[in-house]
């Protein structure tokens, strides 16, 4: 079976371990498995064999993409590329995820104008089942 038939999307990027350093929440999380920008270097450097988890739990590795065809990547704030997934055959519990979660929440700096959205966001993972309820609901 090809890897992408298994993902239940959300993906979580569990490489990325300093969320204070990224600008959207779409650094560290797929909702499909297409990419916005068809840079090679960006790509190696960004993406290129990170480590990934899915809504079961299963873990991926991104090993390559694919440029989409030339007439889409020309369309403005178009996708640009399809990400190509090795299916690791391991699968780590939700529980776990939730450690790293709350662990980089933590770690995410805090004033006045986040701390009530920091605070909620915190509570709602406690509580959650899924990185859908965790991120999207």
């Amino acid at each position: 079976m090809e890897p992408i038939n298994k993902i239940k999307f959300p993906l979580l990027d569990l490489t990325i371990d300093n969320w204070s350093k990224i600008k959207d929440v779409s650094e560290i999380l797929f909702d499909d498995e297409f990419i916005y920008s068809s840079s090679n270097s960006n790509f190696k450097l960004f993406l290129l064999n990170h480590l990934l988890v899915d809504d079961n739990g299963n873990l991926f590795k991104i090993k390559s993409k694919e440029d989409l065809p030339l007439i889409k990547r020309l369309l403005p704030f178009g996708r640009k590329a399809k990400l190509i997934f090795e299916d690791l055959n391991k699968t780590i519990d939700f529980e776990e995820v939730k450690v790293i979660v709350l662990s980089n929440i933590n770690n995410l700096e805090v004033n006045d104008l986040n701390k009530d959205f920091i605070n909620k966001w915190y509570s709602k993972v406690l509580i959650s089942k899924s990185l859908s309820e965790m991120f999207w609901e």
